[in-house]
């Protein structure tokens, strides 16, 4: 089996270990979105790579990958020997709720989205809602939650690609079924990237979702490391 011991960190509703953010001054460049059309490693890396920065591959900051889908084995199905090493670590959540709690305990403002969100197609969209309030500070339209935490104050006024304040996260991926659910998705991802402030990328098989990973998570480690510097 291709599938490596997990190392996965569970958390049950109203928990999540708290991942620290690193602050910056410069707003994040989201990735060009992919819906499932075109190969991601056909598409040009908009941050290049740290070859030329005389960086170690030792020296680089991996994102944090976090699953928030209500199938369980979901996340070892992401736990490849490919995809493994180019995480820090994997978060899951069973529900769009335990999210959301993690979320709002996150820093936010002038921080830099180190972490990557995979969800089901039933999670998309309260997720993404959640990351929308997280940002404009208006839990208003979330559903009542007595065990949410509240909003932490901002730090700096750092500014999305599209407004608001940035985030934990910076990139989310959209499992959908082949056919209807994924033209849903699709659809649905254009009007969510401008909720999110980042684009969402939408895959319908396990092949396509391992690819496009591969190439965000890349596309992540040579930003969050190069900020570090």
């Amino acid at each position: 089996s291709h599938m490596l011991p997990s190392n996965r960190s569970e958390c049950p509703e109203g928990s999540g270990a708290r991942v620290p953010m690193m602050q910056t001054k410069a707003a994040p460049e989201p990735p060009r979105p992919f819906f499932g059309q075109t190969s991601p490693s056909k598409l040009p890396s908009r941050h290049g790579s740290l070859a030329g920065d005389g960086i170690e591959r030792n020296e680089q900051l991996r994102p944090l990958l976090i699953v928030c889908h209500e199938d369980l084995t979901c996340i070892d199905r992401y736990q490849t020997e490919v995809l493994r090493p180019k995480f820090d670590g994997v978060l899951y959540f069973p529900t769009a709720t335990g999210f959301t709690r993690w979320l709002f305990a996150q820093e936010r403002g002038d921080v830099l989205p180190r972490c990557l969100l995979l969800t089901g197609w039933r999670e998309a969209q309260p997720c993404v809602a959640a990351i929308a309030a997280a940002r404009c500070g208006d839990s208003g339209s979330l559903r009542v939650d007595a065990k949410r935490p509240a909003l932490r104050e901002l730090q700096g006024q750092g500014q999305g690609a599209t407004g608001g304040v940035c985030v934990a996260v910076g990139n989310l991926m959209v499992l959908a079924s082949a056919g209807r659910q994924q033209q849903a998705a699709v659809e649905w991802a254009v009007e969510g990237s401008k909720t999110a402030g980042f684009p969402i990328h939408v895959a319908s098989s396990d092949e396509e979702a391992y690819e496009c990973l591969a190439w965000l998570a890349r596309e992540m480690t040579v930003k969050i490391t190069r900020a570090s510097v």
